[in-house]
């Protein structure tokens, strides 16, 4: 057994899909499959029972995946551990303002943050969470010490390329697929996938490639062009409005899985090759006060997102 196997079975749980929990991990499905074998056969237990509508857990895998949960936060714990006595300082300390327009805002950077600053107990971390179309302003004029978001690749890397006697450096974390998502009666949601030509005869593209979250309000008889549009990070409000509307909006695949599935509405993939990552931003200063503590905390929720996801990679 290795920790790689315990988060493929445990993404398979949360998904009950072996293909679903492929994609995420960018493999395929008979790989994630022979992995989960290999720890039955360990194990000597049956731990899924396998059927043409997906996964469920057997009694003994139900106490398998609680062990497994326990193993994984553990093993972060203590690679955050063993990243502080190994750089010697423990001792670091200052305040740090951590900028968010990420779907992981309630999520995984909540957890980060409680196991840095229990390592680094004289180190306080601010949270705010900004709107996306801002969020590198405040970055760029020193607002924020770290910009956490989720965006277009190509933009972001020319953004870093443009400011780079700035010192804004990126580290990409994940990389994610854009959709198209509305209530599961919209007659776009019905295909496979949809292009970008196709959705150009609906809607009205934006020229804000920072903004994951377009809300596009169609007229509800030939939806042949938008009579409004409107951009918004709230989630509750993007929820009303679309089963309430004929309304769709383009968001990154988790942030669908985490927030809208099974929730009456569907999600089509949106047929472009662009890429669509989450990512820290910083500005690397090496004459700024904040300069370990942000270096340190980079770092922290980079190995957090390896230890959950695995190591980012390229398309």
């Amino acid at each position: 057994m290795n920790i790689e196997q315990l988060r493929y079975f445990l993404q398979v749980v949360e998904s009950g899909s072996v293909n679903a929990a492929a994609q995420k991990f960018y493999m395929t499905p008979q790989a994630i499959n022979a992995s989960i074998r290999k720890l039955e056969e360990e194990y000597e237990s049956p731990l899924l029972v396998r059927s043409k509508k997906g996964v469920t857990l057997t009694p003994q895998g139900h106490v398998f995946a609680s062990y497994a949960k326990e193993v994984i936060e553990k093993n972060e714990k203590i690679h955050l551990l063993l990243q502080a006595y190994n750089a010697h300082d423990s001792n670091l300390s200052g305040t740090l303002s951590v900028f968010s327009a990420s779907i992981f805002t309630e999520t995984i950077l909540p957890t980060a943050v409680h196991n840095f600053t229990q390592i680094f107990p004289q180190t306080n971390v601010k949270i705010m969470q900004v709107n996306s179309t801002d969020i590198l302003n405040h970055l760029l004029n020193s607002y924020c010490d770290i910009a956490f978001l989720t965006s277009n690749k190509s933009f972001l890397e020319q953004f870093v390329a443009q400011h780079h006697e700035e010192n804004i450096k990126m580290v990409p974390l994940l990389i994610d697929r854009l959709m198209i998502c509305a209530r599961a009666e919209h007659p776009l949601m019905h295909q496979s996938a949809i292009t970008s030509d196709v959705l150009e005869d609906y809607v009205k593209r934006t020229n804000n490639p920072v903004s994951f979250y377009y809300i596009l309000t169609l007229d509800s008889d030939g939806m042949k062009y938008p009579k409004a549009i409107s951009s918004s990070n709230s989630t509750e409000l993007h929820k009303k409005l679309m089963l309430e509307n004929n309304v769709l909006t383009t968001m990154p695949k988790m942030a669908y899985q985490t927030s809208f599935q099974n929730d009456g509405f569907a999600a089509v993939p949106l047929g472009s090759d662009d890429t669509t990552i989450h990512a820290l931003l910083y500005r690397d200063d090496s004459e700024s006060e904040n300069y370990d503590l942000i270096n340190r905390f980079v770092r922290t929720l980079q190995k957090q997102f390896e230890q959950r996801y695995g190591a980012y990679k390229e398309k």
